[in-house]
């Protein structure tokens, strides 16, 4: 799977994506439903850095697979 660009960016985008399952269904809910909000608050700002941490990365890798064929010249 990580032999090949495609493989890189599926890669990449399965653990962007379960990060943010993580974000949006365990750390949400946990600081706006479980009633303590000052733990909430600690959990939604480190998964959420995480989370932007990893979509930088796939970002990244996704560039990376582009080729440099593709990437625009400078005049």
């Amino acid at each position: 799977m990580l032999h090949t660009p495609v493989g890189r960016v599926r890669a990449a985008g399965l653990v962007e994506g379960v990060s943010a399952l993580i974000l949006f269904f365990i750390a949400m809910p946990l600081k706006y439903l479980s009633g303590m909000p000052e733990l909430g608050k600690e959990v939604v700002y480190w998964v959420g850095a995480a989370h932007g941490a990893l979509f930088m990365g796939y970002a990244g890798v996704t560039f990376v697979a582009w080729g440099p064929t593709r990437r625009p010249e400078r005049p």
